[in-house]
């Protein structure tokens, strides 16, 4: 509509860019104010201003921008002069820092009589809030019917000089006693008496569309009493919307319906909230309730065609595990092709609200399990060692030489670490194309050297990638630093850090300096490095473990890391 007004009739375009209209003075100048009924109301109550037009003379076109006080006042209706009609059959439309514009046109182009006053417009308001404020009328600009040329030297309509007054401030006053509204389900005022009486009834989907159905009335406004604990009622009720305890999830036919409803009622929630201008929390997450441990959750496909907007949280009972117990805890998938449980490494853990959260969800079965480790060779390890093991394994990022034995004295090779490395920084795994002539495709480790190649981890030697040599712990280093590298964060460190640093290679040095700065390098070993020596798979297990944690850091502080 904007456009179409100004390729008709060019000479707004000059004139809107008169935000501020000069008053200008002397005879023929039409007056156009905004005035008003009222200069005093109380919360809830009803006015009407006017934007009138004076010693009127052919006002073919007209455009004024109105701006009002959002948070004291709403806008109920608008009306205007059965003579003018909005410029191409549109309507208002909104620019920005608030602002209202109007562009009017003159129905019959032929009416060129004088009127010594035309009201142009009326705007019905409700003041929402006590206090004081105000309604102005911005800018106007104005052309006749007749012809003539603009400051360019094209043709065009004429241009109408203009004086413009128009601003008001109103003072608004809670409502004495005896003269408030009726604070019931459908009446104006929303305010603490009603919100307290409304929160003696049970949660439900019936009494959040008794919310929403009033907060939807544009007649009713929001009383300084209850605008402060209105945000928080509104969190506690999507909270309880999107949660399904055991019993309702297990009804299986009836699931579908009851989500969709819940969740449709959210977003009514949400939206009137935001009309309201009520800061309420995201509520992003659908809560499954009331999930022990090794009971299935199998998510059917009408239930998934629901979920666009949401992730799915499944809760757990930390009272049924101890501290210890709870941190082995994961979140499965079963695979139905070899009917093995695995592990959602996309399933986020929160601790504090006890419960793994999927961020996609497919049609298949989940559980939460508690990995009990097998491994009988790790006894002699420290305890953040078998900490780290136990994750790593728990996480399916590491497995053991047997389902006994976990063999952490051992080597690790560098198709080993290709996977690891991949699997840790959620590398897509690539199909091979002989990118090195002593990897084969099919090879087990063939799609994970792939991915950490094409990511600029692994280069390899000579053509050669050499899978079943063992890691030194300097090539650890810069590996581990490339990898990091893709998340765009380097750390800063120091030049001189250990009493080996002469045995450090120049090709390594930097990298190994910022894996200690970034605490990929345990305490433990900040005196000598031993950039040679082979990385064993324990050792491997500790400086994965770290990466992760530094990587979870990274995310909770809004990184890309992870």
């Amino acid at each position: 509509m904007r456009t179409r007004f100004a390729v008709v009739l060019p000479v707004f375009i000059a004139l809107c860019m008169w935000l501020t209209v000069a008053h200008a003075e002397g005879d023929g100048n039409t007056l156009v104010t905004l005035t008003g009924e009222s200069s005093a109301v109380k919360v809830g109550e009803s006015f009407t201003v006017e934007i009138k037009a004076k010693d009127v003379s052919d006002l073919y076109g007209i455009e004024f921008q109105l701006a009002y006080d959002r948070a004291k006042f709403e806008m109920k209706g608008f009306s205007m002069s059965e003579d003018y009609e909005f410029f191409g059959g549109g309507n208002e439309w909104f620019g920005q820092s608030g602002i209202n514009y109007y562009p009017l046109i003159r129905k019959d182009i032929r009416d060129t009589e004088h009127k010594p006053s035309v009201t142009l417009a009326s705007f019905e308001f409700v003041s929402k809030q006590a206090g004081t404020g105000e309604i102005r009328l911005v800018s106007a600009a104005a052309v006749s019917s007749e012809q003539g040329f603009n400051e360019f030297g094209y043709k065009d309509m004429k241009e109408i000089p203009l004086t413009v007054e128009g601003s008001i401030t109103l003072s608004i006053t809670k409502p004495t006693n005896g003269s408030a509204v009726n604070p019931g389900p459908f009446g104006k005022v929303l305010d603490k008496p009603f919100l307290t009486q409304w929160q003696t009834q049970p949660y439900s989907v019936d009494s959040a569309q008794q919310l929403i159905k009033l907060l939807s009335d544009r007649q009713v406004v929001i009383a300084d009493s209850a605008a402060t604990e209105l945000p928080s009622v509104i969190d506690n009720l999507a909270d309880w919307l999107l949660s399904i305890s055991a019993e309702q999830w297990k009804d299986a036919a009836k699931l579908p319906e009851l989500v969709r409803e819940r969740l449709e009622t959210v977003r009514e929630l949400r939206q009137e909230a935001q009309r309201h201008r009520l800061a309420i929390a995201p509520h992003n997450d659908l809560l499954i309730d009331a999930v022990v441990l090794g009971e299935t959750v199998k998510f059917s496909e009408p239930f998934i065609k629901l979920m666009d907007d949401y992730n799915i949280g499944i809760r757990f009972k930390l009272t049924d595990f101890s501290e210890e117990s709870a941190d082995k805890l994961g979140l499965y998938a079963l695979d139905e092709k070899t009917g093995r449980w695995r592990y959602m490494a996309n399933a986020k853990k929160d601790s504090t609200n006890n419960m793994f959260r999927l961020e996609t969800v497919a049609y298949r079965q989940y559980a939460i399990l508690r990995y009990d480790m097998p491994y009988r060779d790790i006894g002699h390890v420290n305890k953040q060692t078998r900490q780290a093991i136990e994750r790593l394994s728990r996480l399916q990022l590491m497995e053991g030489k047997s389902e006994s034995r976990f063999a952490p004295d051992d080597v690790m090779t560098r198709a080993q670490f290709a996977k690891m490395v991949t699997l840790v920084f959620g590398l897509q795994r690539e199909p091979y194309s002989n990118s090195f002539a002593d990897v084969h495709i099919g090879q087990w480790h063939a799609e994970y050297v792939a991915a950490a190649h094409k990511a600029g981890i692994i280069q390899g030697y000579n053509g050669r990638f050499a899978p079943d040599e063992a890691v030194s712990r300097e090539q650890m280093a810069v590996m581990m630093m490339r990898a990091y590298a893709i998340s765009g964060m380097v750390p800063e460190f120091e030049e001189k850090s250990f009493k080996d640093e002469d045995r450090i290679a120049d090709w390594a040095r930097s990298a190994v300096h910022q894996a200690k700065a970034l605490g990929l390098i345990d305490d433990a070993e900040s005196v000598l490095f031993r950039p040679s020596a082979k990385l064993t798979r324990s050792e491997a297990a500790v400086i994965f473990a770290n990466m992760l944690d530094i990587l979870d850091q990274a995310a909770e502080k809004g990184g890309d890391a992870a």
